[in-house]
């Protein structure tokens, strides 16, 4: 069971949900009677309760608005109808996405938190929301809250860290690929190191520190630097819209090695200058399969890792391979890798083709949101991500 499963079967998500709720009717309460009505107050206790309950073990929990319904750690919330027409629509009306809820909210952070959103006109710094428990989320570049510059941020890894990251993450993803069943064993440190790494990175806003990388002229080169390239991109992406450490993690690793299943693509195909033959893209088109197989086989991967392998090329309208049934939906890390995936391989440079210039990549991977792509995933990972790149400045 990989850590999103986790949160499905685990206790956070019915009093979260309850707890929501709670505060939505308690800042309804408010449009009929006075602060501190019998009513409102019990809907504050209720709240209180419920929200200690869900945040109980853990450090934080992101509540996101995202499309047509409220989630937390990627996972849809069972009253996200009735949220989003309440509570979000508060919020949306002061250009918040969300909300991060700590453990220890009290009662009287609670009052002031419905006192501010009731009472202040929508135009007002919603950064007045704050408190010591709650936290407001901002991910469509809020005129007045957008994101800081990159510029703004240390660059924790720089463009020589990447390449040695790469060079050293080459022997432990050969030999993963290479199967066996032996696991990670001793590479366990190693990877994990390489993750704590990107996570630093991330956290400190440097998603894109370690882009851009050396031209790549051969196979061995591309299958690392695109590999660290798209585990930061995904780490970036999973962070952004508010999934936990833990999580995030996970798709970090899965991201990784995602591609371990072109071990066994033969490296001509993987370096053909020209168009595949029929008979040569069903080869190419094995790798997921491949892939998944060996991560099922690999001890110590997360369990989610075989998932993201298999579907990364598997689209949000079931187009893509491996073929699916139709309504199939990718994993949530899937279709976070798959961006990564997608917007690195277009922006360097290949034996068929040279790099797209950012803004050509731009306008492709657009014109999929909805259909290949989720278009709020999509947004995020421009905003968030890919703006915060320091390939973005180059014309490819």
């Amino acid at each position: 069971m990989n850590a999103l499963d986790d949160f499905r079967a685990d206790s956070y998500l019915e009093p979260l949900n309850a707890g929501l709720l709670a505060l939505q009717a308690a800042l309804l309460g408010r449009q009929v009677y006075e602060p501190g009505h019998a009513m409102i107050e019990s809907q504050v206790r209720a709240g209180v309760e419920a929200l200690g309950r869900a945040a109980e073990g853990v450090p934080s929990l992101r509540v996101l608005r995202v499309e047509d319904r409220v989630v937390c750690e990627g996972v849809r919330l069972p009253d996200s109808a009735k949220l989003l027409e309440g509570l979000f629509a508060a919020l949306s009306l002061r250009g918040i996405d969300g909300l991060t809820l700590r453990p220890g909210w009290t009662a009287e952070q609670v009052r002031e938190f419905l006192s501010r959103l009731a009472e202040d006109p929508p135009d007002a710094d919603p950064q007045r929301l704050a408190s010591s428990g709650v936290s407001p989320v901002f991910l469509q570049g809020n005129p007045r809250h957008a994101a800081p510059d990159a510029a703004d941020f240390p660059s924790l890894l720089t463009a020589d860290d990447a390449q040695a990251s790469a060079e050293s993450f080459a022997p432990i993803w050969n030999r993963v690929a290479s199967g066996g069943g032996d696991g990670l064993g001793d590479d366990a440190d190693a990877l994990a190191h390489l993750v704590d790494q990107i996570a630093g990175a991330v956290r400190g806003g440097g998603a894109g520190a370690m882009l851009p990388m050396a031209e790549l002229k051969r196979h061995d080169e591309y299958t690392f630097i695109h590999t660290v390239n798209v585990g930061i991109m995904a780490a970036g992406l999973a962070e952004a819209i508010g999934l936990n450490a833990a999580v995030v993690r996970d798709i970090t690793i899965s991201a990784l090695l995602h591609d371990v299943g072109k071990k066994h693509t033969p490296v001509e195909l993987l370096n053909k200058t020209g168009r595949l033959e029929d008979h040569e893209l069903r080869v190419m088109r094995n790798h997921p399969i491949d892939g998944a197989k060996t991560l099922f086989e690999t001890p110590g991967v997360p369990e989610i890792a075989p998932i993201i392998a298999y579907e990364h090329h598997i689209h949000r309208d079931g187009t893509g391979y491996p073929h699916v049934k139709p309504g199939y939906v990718p994993h949530l890390g899937s279709q976070i890798t798959q961006l990564a995936d997608v917007f690195d391989a277009l922006r360097t440079h290949r034996p068929y083709r040279k790099a797209m210039p950012l803004p050509k990549v731009l306008e492709i991977m657009s014109e999929n949101g909805g259909d290949k792509y989720d278009r709020q995933l999509l947004a995020v990972f421009f905003e968030r991500v890919v703006v915060r790149s320091s390939r973005d400045a180059d014309a490819g």
